[in-house]
Formats: C-alpha cells, structure tokens, sequence
C-alpha cells in the first residue's frame, strides 16, 4: 500500500499528525530517507502537505432559509421549551464515541442536579454494519445506557417518532434517534442546539461539527470537541477540547458550554465561522490541484517554465535567493500585479535590494560612526548617588526606557504586565519638570500603550511609530522609509496563512505580522519556520516572537531608532538609557556638539550579553562626573530601578 501511494507525486492528509504518522511509517517500514514535507523514493521527493477538507456551508445557509426549515425549528423550540439542547450527530460505530458521551452526559446530570430540567440531550445514531456481532453489542451498550440515564433522571420515557416528540410528563433527559435524518430535519436540529457535542474516539476530521457551526450563524452555539477528531487542529482556537476517556473534563466541559456568556459564545462562534466559510470544500479541491500543478516538474521543450517557478517553496535544496521567489498564485485570487506566473516579478526583487533610505550605511557614513575600538570593559553595578548628583546638575534630561524587561519584569511566556500604580506615579512626577523628557519602548499593543500611559506626559515609541505628548494619533517614526517591500512580503503570508489553519496576519504602517497562535502548535513552528527561511534573503528585519513572526524594513533597528528619537529631541546634557546603542549614538553627539555630558547607560542583571559587550565602552564621566561617555552600569531588577526614580523625584 504504502509503495503504490508514493507512486503520486503529491499525498494529502486531513491534519500534521496524520502527514508525520505517514512519514514515520515510510521511515520505520520502508526505509526510506524522509523529510518534514515529504520522502525521498526511488530518486524522486514525494511531497506530503496538509489538505484540512471542508464543507460547503452555503448549502446549509441557504437551507436554514426555507420555509420547511422555519417551520420545524419553531415546533422544535415548542417542545424543548424552557431547555438547552444539546446535539450528537454520529454513526453508531466505535470511533465515534456514543458511549462515552452518553457517561459524560450522566455525570454531567449527577453533579449538577439543577441542570436535570433544563437540558436534554438528542443524540442521532445513524445505524452502521448493524449485523455484525460487535454492532449489535455496541447498540445494546447504548440502548442501556439510555435507558438508565431516562430511567434515573425522568418521571417517564419519551419517544422521538418521525421528527416529532410525544411527551408524557417530562421530556426524558436523553432523545434517542437510531436511524437517519433528512437535511431538513437534521438543520432544524443544529438550529435549536444550543451545543453541539462531539466524543470521537479517533475521527479522521469529522464534518459534523463544521456543519453545526455553519447552522448556528446568529444563534453561535458552542462546540465541545473531542481532541481525537482531526477537525480538533484546525477548531481549537473556538471548540472546548475534550478527552472523551476523561469523563470528569467531559462533564466540566459541558458545565461550562452551558454556562458560557453570549459576549463569550460569540467570539468563539466568529472564530470558528470564519474558518468555517473560509476552508470549505471547494476551496479544499482548488488548493489541492493548485499545489500539484505548482510544484509539477517542468516539461521538458522550449515552452516549459522555469525551474524557479517550479520549484516547491519548501524544497530544502533551492538557494536562498530561489526560494523566496517562489510563491504560488491561491486559487480564485487574481495574481498580484508583481507576481508573474507565482514568481516575484524582477522590479520587485530589484526594488528591495536598492531601497533608498538615509538611513541605510548607518555606520558606514562617516570615520565618527564606527564603534569604539578601545578594549571592552563589563559593566559595573549603577551608583545612586552619582546618579542622583549628574541629575542635579544638568538641565536638559532625556530618560530612554524599554517598556518589556526593564519598567516592568519579561517573563518567558511574554506576558505583558500592565504599569504598576507606583510606577505611573513616579514618571507624572518626573515628567512634572519641564526639564525632562521621557521616552519608552515598546513592542506590545500600541491601544493597550495609549490606555495605560493616559495622561502622562511622555512619547510612545512601539513598531516603528510613535506617540509624542498631547498626541492622540500614532505617527511613523520614519516617514521616508519605502514601504515597497509590503508588496513582495504580502503574498508570501497569504500563502502559508492559506495553508496553515488558525494562523493570521495583522499589518500595520511599518511591519507585518504573521501569527500562529491558534494553529497547531508542531504544525505551526514548522510552517514558521519555513516561511522565516523563505524570508531570510530579503533585505528585511524578520523578528521570531511568541508564535510569532514579525517583519520590518531593515533599517528599523534600535540603533537607528535610537537615533532618530534622540535627533528629534533638543539639546540634552544628561541621559539615563537601558539601550546599549545610546552609548554610540551619544559619542557622536558628543563629537559633533559636545551636548551630552553625563550618559549613563545600563542593563538588567550583572551578567553581559554580546551586544552589551560590543557597545559598553566609551568616555568615563557619568560615574561621578567628567564628560563623555560612561561605561555600561547594571541593576538588579525592576525593583532598583523604582528605587532609583523615588532617589531622583526627591532631588
């Protein structure tokens, strides 16, 4: 089997896992030299990509207009009047679990009695193989088990005859259908639930949740998904995720779709839609044959196309030059008027590697921009006192600050902390003082930035744009920089957000960001890495964050940022920074105009990096006096540097 599928020259699966299962297995079966996107068989690369299938949700769209549809959702309503319903959709087979929802629902009724009147659970078993042995022990296990949840949790049993219950007493806890349902009947079903329930015990992707997701659009029920169906890697970012062997997480899972916020159901119904409309059948088809004729060898003749173009992005033997030229047109978008047959067109390429900026050469303009050569000493711990007498001294202060590390601790997880109260007391009353200004970097959420810094008189700086005092717009730092580069950047994110589910990509003025958080995490570090060495040989500053990759033009450095903000600033002669590039940026100064006298420039923590060792040398003088350029001094923590500030608003 496994020899005739390697006869093609593209294989697909439905997730990553089930692709890695595949290569694994050509591996420890066949031998054979495997990759991460394919398999070396024969002296011909198989590939192997991740294809997720979908539905199409127009149909179901269009169904829930009907007046058949209406009419049944309405008696639906009726009779599970002052209920939640929950829905099961599956064949009666064992990978799907019917059991072991049956147990979570139970559970669910048994910790939570106030729940028992309020819910009711409709579960559509289509009958599968019913004559075999393992059938009919399979249907006889369901059978009791729906028999003892009614029995245990209803006066009476109800019966579910052609689309329409009969009550006696109370509506039994448990609506079991052991057969098919039309498509009317099945919509007007997804309609009324108010949570779909699916407990596959392994499910190649299972399209039942994609449908109860497309039938809830304005309704935005919940979605419990089993982590087994394949449908789990692509949903995760909207479904509660279950283990369907855990009985107890499938019973708080259920507690909490039943008590989920409408503001909270909306925005994972929105997250889930959207894949939903996005990723649908057609579109599944359309990818699969765009990538086959993309990466399909040239023909040989004068009429073939070149190799570039049809090359695979991802294959590992293209040079860097290559490899960034090859992005495949998607299927129903027009290509882009700088692509030419899926290739970066040539005024593209030659664009971004002539981009005209004052900025480039920064340390090539003159003999004075060059760093220092005299031998590198360490840092030395930050004296108070001598800071606090420099401050005393001078009268034009410039303070230039890291946000993430230094005002507030970094954490591994790049958590964000909001500024502390005593923090944000202790910059109004510095900025108090005409003489001072201050100045703090930052990569996080410029919103969240304007939020917490409201009504302090300091300058923002966060990707590439800054926020002066008494602003209310962000404005580009730098203004002149082409933003040509956005054009090649575009299609290559387009392309690896098409095929990687949950990622997205978030632009603003001066850089672009492709994130991919909500995918699957092996998945999405591999896509990552991929796409960053398809970036590598623009003339691009690719930054690798979070689940993150974030690009700006290359002459948006710190040292240039440095720069600007500093040029931008009236003359000072006494600065307190934590970045290592002011001390070079202040030598020039000091060269030039002799403005700064008094630089101290420090870091977090004793131990030195290499970018600190390169810079940290200079002119003595911020240690207690004298001109030039201090060396580089260390604090502790964020806690010393508070300590520094209360030093400082008392002088």
């Amino acid at each position: 089997v496994l020899s005739g599928v390697l006869e093609c020259d593209l294989v697909g699966f439905h997730t990553y896992e089930y692709a890695q299962n595949f290569l694994r297995t050509c591996a420890i079966v066949l031998g054979l030299e495997t990759k991460p996107n394919g398999v070396t068989v024969k002296g011909k690369f198989v590939r192997v990509g991740v294809f997720p299938i979908g539905i199409e949700p127009k149909k179901f769209l269009e169904k829930m207009e009907t007046e058949k549809v209406q009419k049944r959702v309405e008696e639906l309503k009726a009779i599970f009047a002052g209920k939640q319903v929950i829905i099961g959709v599956d064949r009666l087979d064992y990978i799907k679990g019917v059991p072991h929802k049956l147990l979570g629902f139970e559970g669910f009724l048994e910790k939570y009695p106030e729940w028992r009147d309020k819910v009711v659970l409709v579960q559509v078993a289509v009958p599968s193989r019913a004559d075999g042995p393992e059938y009919k022990q399979l249907k006889d296990e369901t059978d009791e088990l729906v028999g003892r949840i009614n029995g245990a949790f209803a006066v009476s049993r109800d019966k579910y005859n052609e689309g329409v219950a009969t009550q006696l007493g109370r509506v039994a806890p448990v609506q079991y259908l052991y057969r098919s349902v039309d498509m009317d009947e099945l919509c007007a079903l997804y309609r009324v639930a108010s949570c779909c329930f699916v407990t596959s015990i392994r499910d190649g992707m299972n399209l039942v949740c994609l449908e109860y997701i497309a039938s809830q659009q304005g309704t935005c029920g919940s979605l419990i998904l089993s982590e087994f169906a394949g449908a789990a890697q692509s949903l995760c970012g909207g479904a509660i995720l279950i283990n369907p062997w855990n009985t107890d997480e499938m019973v708080d899972a259920l507690h909490t779709a039943m008590t989920m916020t409408p503001e909270q159901r909306q925005v994972k119904h929105d997250l889930m839609f959207n894949y939903v409309m996005k990723y649908t059948s057609a579109f599944w088809g359309q990818l699969f044959i765009t990538e086959l004729h993309t990466f399909k060898p040239p023909s040989p003749g004068p009429s073939a196309p070149s190799s570039a173009a049809a090359t695979p992005l991802s294959t590992p033997l293209l040079s860097r030059a290559a490899r960034v030229a090859v992005v495949p047109a998607l299927p129903h978008e027009d290509s882009s008027p700088n692509l030419i047959n899926g290739v970066f067109s040539p005024n593209i390429l030659h664009s971004l590697s002539k981009i005209d900026s004052p900025l480039l050469g920064l340390y090539s303009a003159s003999p004075r921009m060059s760093r220092p050569t005299s031998p590198s000493v360490g840092p030395v711990r930050l004296n108070s006192r001598s800071l606090q007498s420099a401050y005393k001294e001078s009268s034009k202060r410039l303070f230039l600050l890291s946000y993430e590390g230094t005002l507030v601790p970094q954490h591994d997880t790049h958590h964000v902390e909001r500024p502390s109260w005593k923090l944000l007391a202790q910059l109004k009353e510095l900025v108090k003082y005409k003489e001072n200004e201050i100045v703090i970097l930052s990569e996080h959420n410029q919103k969240n930035l304007m939020e917490w810094f409201n009504g302090v008189r300091l300058t923002l700086v966060s990707n590439g744009m800054q926020l002066r005092p008494g602003c209310t717009e962000w404005e580009p730092l730098f203004p002149e920089v082409n933003t040509e580069w956005k054009e090649a950047v575009r299609p290559l994110f387009k392309y690896y957000t098409v095929r990687t589910p949950g990622a997205k990509v978030e632009e603003t003025d001066m850089q672009m960001q492709w994130d991919y958080s909500k995918a699957d995490i092996t998945f999405g570090k591999t896509q990552a890495r991929e796409l960053n060495q398809n970036l590598d040989s623009m003339p691009l500053k690719v930054i690798r964050g979070n689940k993150t990759l974030t690009v700006t033009p290359h002459e948006m450095n710190i040292t240039t940022i440095v720069q600007r903000i500093i040029g931008q600033m009236t003359t000072f002669d006494f600065m307190f920074s934590d970045c290592p590039q002011a001390n070079f940026v202040a030598e020039r100064m000091v060269e030039e105009t002799e403005s700064v006298s008094k630089c101290f420039v420090f870091q977090m923590g004793e131990s030195r990096s290499k970018d600190n060792a390169s810079s940290s040398s200079g002119r003595g003088g911020g240690g207690g006096g004298g001109g030039g350029i201090s060396p580089t001094y260390y604090m502790s923590d964020s806690d010393e540097l508070q300590e520094v500030f209360d030093l400082l608003v008392a002088s």
